[in-house]
């Protein structure tokens, strides 16, 4: 998996089971990316793919990522628009905040994209009803 360009972070529950990364998958619980080692991106306890309640939306996104190199941007989207960018600090190798998601008005998603110098990740996003 790791040899391929592009590859998957998945959330699943229980053990590394064909059904649970079936059931994780039919769920839209990942995230494309490449040049990031470890990434975990949620509101409470929603993942990337979930429909998320309007009001729950100002909760903050939490996202915990680490990679090789530098990570440069961390930028949180509303529907089509461009909110907020997150610079990194220090090496950018890893990332441990929480997005702001304070006054964020938004009718149909949120998400969050990450950008480094050798790394692009896409998280699927929060749908919001």
């Amino acid at each position: 998996l790791r040899a391929n360009p592009v590859f998957n972070f998945i959330w699943y529950d229980g053990a590394p089971t064909l059904e649970n990364l079936v059931k994780a998958v039919k769920a839209g619980h990942v995230i494309p990316g490449f040049g990031v080692d470890s990434a975990d991106i949620r509101i409470k306890d929603y993942l990337p793919g979930d429909t998320i309640p309007k009001d729950e939306i100002t909760q903050g996104i939490h996202v915990q990522l680490s990679a090789p190199d530098t990570l440069t941007a961390v930028e949180l989207y509303a529907d089509d628009k461009l909110i907020s960018v997150y610079v990194p600090e220090g090496d950018g190798k890893e990332v441990n905040t929480v997005i702001s998601t304070e006054g964020v008005t938004c009718e149909h998603f949120l998400r969050i994209e990450v950008r480094g110098r050798k790394a692009h990740l896409i998280a699927n996003p929060f749908f919001v009803s």
